[in-house]
């Protein structure tokens, strides 16, 4: 009996694959279908596979299995096809420790138009297409330890809410819309926050591990419930911070922090506070912890 048959819908292929050169000029008009595309990948694919593995080449198809709805590479040895950008029905697209040819994501990525997120990990990437921002409907981008210097402007994705650019060279961003709030960008070179147009919805927001200077338009983000600036070199925190009302979790571990404003004590959202590893003397320690011991009693605090 055929394997296969109790397999109508979610059924597994191994794609036959041949070995093209990486710099041909890729034609979408050649492909009947996304199953063609996905055969000239120089490496095997699974195509709806029961079971998903992190580590494997996995194209998952729309109801109708005609076209491409979901693609993982994460294949070590190989370049990424430049006919990933002729499955122009894609929703989410992940690459994971896989090189671009040149090290250029490029401008066929604007055939994405339907794309919803985009994860590329562990990619180094020396230019990332201008057309970026022509990917209307993307609502998630993770460009993780890809080691990028810059990032075209996202200023105009209307849909864009999750932001992860971790492990990357950043000093700057060009900008944001308002409706991004969840911004990871921890382990890179900023020296300031990002500006964003009018940041009133950013509720997240993760820089740790950056050398940064100036930290004197954080009061601007008053959506914030979640703030990490551990190990960025921070000497004092603004008398402002306490605008935050809606901070519930903060992270100043690892700094060269003296002492905290009075005003720290008025943010009556917060519940978790770390501190450890800064420069108190044993007075100020106490001074803190008997503040928040009157002002927040419940609240967990690592000093």
């Amino acid at each position: 009996m055929d394997q296969y048959k109790m397999l109508p819908i979610l059924f597994i292929i191994i794609v036959g694959f041949e070995k093209r050169s990486s710099k041909l000029v890729e034609n979408c008009k050649q492909y009947a279908n996304d199953y063609e595309v996905l055969n000239q990948f120089p490496f095997p694919m699974m195509v709806n596979p029961m079971l998903h593995s992190w580590d494997s080449n996995i194209a998952t198809m729309d109801k109708t299995n005609t076209f491409v709805s979901s693609l993982t590479l994460a294949n070590t040895d190989s370049i990424v096809p430049e006919s990933i950008f002729c499955l122009n029905k894609l929703v989410t697209l992940t690459i994971r420790n896989m090189a671009f040819t040149d090290g250029i994501v490029p401008d066929t990525m604007m055939n994405l138009q339907r794309l919803y997120s985009i994860d590329i990990i562990n990619s180094s990437i020396t230019n990332l297409t201008n057309h970026f921002a022509s990917l209307t409907r993307l609502y998630s981008l993770n460009l993780n330890n890809c080691s990028l210097s810059h990032v075209p402007s996202l200023n105009n994705m209307p849909d864009l809410r999750h932001v992860y650019l971790e492990n990357n060279r950043l000093s700057q961003i060009e900008g944001f819309r308002s409706d991004v709030d969840c911004l990871h960008i921890s382990n890179n070179l900023f020296t300031k926050i990002p500006t964003f147009t009018t940041p009133t919805s950013l509720a997240i927001l993760r820089m740790n591990n950056n050398p940064l200077k100036d930290i004197s338009t954080l009061d601007s983000f008053t959506y914030l419930a979640m703030l990490e600036l551990r190990n960025t070199t921070l000497a004092f925190i603004p008398s402002t911070i306490d605008k935050l009302q809606r901070l519930s979790h903060l992270d100043l571990s690892y700094n060269k922090l003296i002492s905290l404003p009075k005003s720290i004590f008025k943010i009556k959202s917060l519940q978790y506070l770390y501190i450890n590893n800064n420069l108190f003397s044993s007075d100020e320690v106490k001074r803190i912890q008997m503040e928040f011991n009157k002002t927040h009693p419940n609240i967990t605090l690592s000093i």
